[in-house]
């Protein structure tokens, strides 16, 4: 069972910041899951050579998140870049108890 693996991961949202107020990032949920990254390139983005990873988010088929959801675990962010991979659960069939919703994920930078 792959949840013995998950830790604790929030769910964040971005604040935008004014003249005296920096912009921020605040915590409005958390939920247990696992963050595999397979995967990383450098891309060139905004003049910059820049490390591109990407990224699969393991979790609670009860879990439930739209494209663009923030979370962040151990100080590193991750924007998720679509819908669930596996909208059914594993292998495209109706989840039974055990199986996990898998989302992929884009590592924040937060530079750019």
């Amino acid at each position: 069972m792959i949840d013995r693996y998950y830790t604790p991961i929030n769910i964040l949202e971005f604040q935008d910041g004014s003249f005296e107020t920096p912009a921020s990032y605040k915590v409005v949920g958390s939920f247990k899951g696992l963050i595999q990254t397979p995967n990383n390139s450098s891309t060139f983005n905004n003049s910059k050579d820049t490390s591109n990873v990407s990224g699969t988010l393991f979790c609670s088929i009860k879990e439930k998140f739209e494209s663009k959801t923030i979370i962040e675990q151990n100080g590193e962010k991750w924007l998720i870049s679509g819908q669930k991979t596996q909208s059914m659960g594993v292998t495209g069939i109706t989840p039974v108890r055990g199986q996990h919703a898998e989302y992929s994920l884009i590592w924040l930078e937060e530079s750019i």
